[in-house]
C-alpha cells in the first residue's frame, strides 16, 4: 500500500504542473491588441511546451534508456516511437484542416478576399480596419479591366457580404490545437504509466529509495504537467478542463502500478521498461517537432517561439538538476 501511495505522490507533480500554467496564462498582463496578445501566448507557451518535451526525450530518457539497452537498441527503439506516432495520426488522429495565416481575421474581423480562388490566388487579400465584418470579393486586376464599363447588375462587379466577425484563433486553428492537445496527452500519458511502476518498484525494493525516488519524480514531473496543461489551454482556454486533465495525466502513474504491478507483473523487468522509455522518447520527439513547434511559429513567429523553446529547455534542466541535487543529498 505504502509504496502505491508514494506513486500516488509523486503523480501529483503533473497537477502542479497545470496549476502553475493556469496562473502564468491568467495573470499574464494583456498587451493593447487582445488577438495578437493571446496568438503571441499561444506560441509562446506552446514552443515552451516543445522545448520541456525535446530536453526531456535527448537529456533524460534517451540516456537512462541507453544505460540499460546499449547504444544501438535505445535507437532502434525510439524509432518504434516515431513509427508509433506515424500510424497513430493516420489512423487515429487525422490532420485538422490546414489554415493560411493570410485569411486569418484579426483585424475587426474585416477580410477583403478573393472572387477567383481557381487561378492560384489571382485575387488580393488585404486588411481592412474601417469595416466592421465586411469581406470584400475582388477579383484579379486583368479581371478588373475586363469588368469596367458593365452595368451594375453585372454578376461580376465587386461586392461587399456581410459575416459575422471572427476572432483567433479560428475555428480550423482551435481544431489543430485540440489535436496537438490530445497527442501530447496520450504521450505524457504513456510516459507516466512505467514512471509510476519505477516508483513503485524502487518503493518495494527499499522505502527509503522510493521514497527519494517520489520526490524526484513529483519535482520532475511539474514541467511534464506544463508540457500537457498549454495545449489543453491553447485548444480550451477552460481553466477546470486544463485542471482536469492534467490531474487525470498524473493519475496514470499510480494506474501504471495497477496494470503493471498486479497484472503483467511477471512480464516486467528493466529492459522492458528501457525499451518502453525509448519508444515514448520518440512519441515526444514527433510531437515536439511536427505539431507544437510548427504551431508556436504559426501563432509567434520565428524569434518569439524560438526563444520560448530554448526558456522551456532550460526549465527543464533547473528541474533534473534538482532532482539530481535531492538525491545527492538524500
Amino acid at each position: 500500500m505504502i509504496p502505491f501511495l508514494l506513486s500516488f505522490i509523486a503523480s501529483m507533480g503533473t497537477f502542479l504542473g497545470g496549476i502553475l500554467t493556469i496562473i502564468l496564462v491568467k495573470y499574464m498582463p494583456a498587451g493593447s491588441n487582445h488577438n495578437t496578445h493571446t496568438n503571441n501566448l499561444l506560441g509562446i507557451l506552446q514552443s515552451f511546451s516543445a522545448g520541456v518535451m525535446l530536453f526531456m526525450t535527448f537529456i533524460d530518457l534517451m540516456p537512462e534508456a541507453r544505460e540499460s539497452l546499449g547504444s544501438y537498441e535505445c535507437n532502434l527503439w525510439f524509432f518504434v516511437g516515431v513509427v508509433v506516432f506515424g500510424l497513430l495520426e493516420w489512423l487515429i488522429l487525422p490532420a485538422a484542416e490546414p489554415t493560411d495565416v493570410n485569411r486569418d481575421v484579426h483585424t475587426n474581423g474585416t477580410v477583403t478576399g478573393t472572387g477567383n480562388h481557381s487561378s492560384q490566388h489571382n485575387g488580393v487579400a488585404a486588411s481592412n480596419g474601417h469595416a466592421d465584418g465586411d469581406v470584400q470579393i475582388t477579383g484579379s486586376p486583368s479581371a478588373t479591366r475586363k469588368r469596367r464599363g458593365r452595368t451594375a447588375s453585372s454578376p461580376t462587379r465587386n461586392k461587399l457580404v456581410k459575416c459575422p466577425t471572427t476572432s483567433s484563433p479560428t475555428n480550423a486553428n482551435r481544431k489543430a490545437l485540440l489535436r496537438t492537445s490530445l497527442v501530447t496527452f496520450v504521450a505524457m500519458g504513456l510516459h507516466n504509466l512505467p514512471e509510476g511502476l519505477s516508483v513503485y518498484l524502487g518503493a518495494l525494493a527499499d522505502f527509503r529509495l522510493g521514497l527519494q525516488l517520489a520526490a524526484a519524480i513529483c519535482l520532475h514531473n511539474i514541467p511534464e504537467g506544463m508540457a500537457v496543461a498549454i495545449p489543453l489551454w491553447a485548444a480550451t482556454k477552460s481553466t477546470w478542463h486544463v485542471l482536469l486533465m492534467t490531474l487525470i495525466n498524473g493519475l496514470l502513474e499510480p494506474m501504471g502500478v495497477v496494470i503493471g504491478g498486479y497484472f503483467l507483473g511477471s512480464y516486467l523487468n528493466q529492459a522492458v521498461l528501457s525499451k518502453s522509455l525509448a519508444a515514448v522518447a520518440g512519441i515526444m520527439a514527433c510531437i515536439s517537432i511536427h505539431e507544437l513547434f510548427p504551431t508556436a511559429i504559426h501563432y509567434a513567429g520565428k524569434d518569439k517561439a524560438s526563444i520560448a523553446l530554448f526558456a522551456g529547455m532550460a526549465v527543464c534542466f533547473v528541474a533534473l538538476e534538482g532532482v539530481d541535487l535531492l538525491m545527492a543529498y538524500t
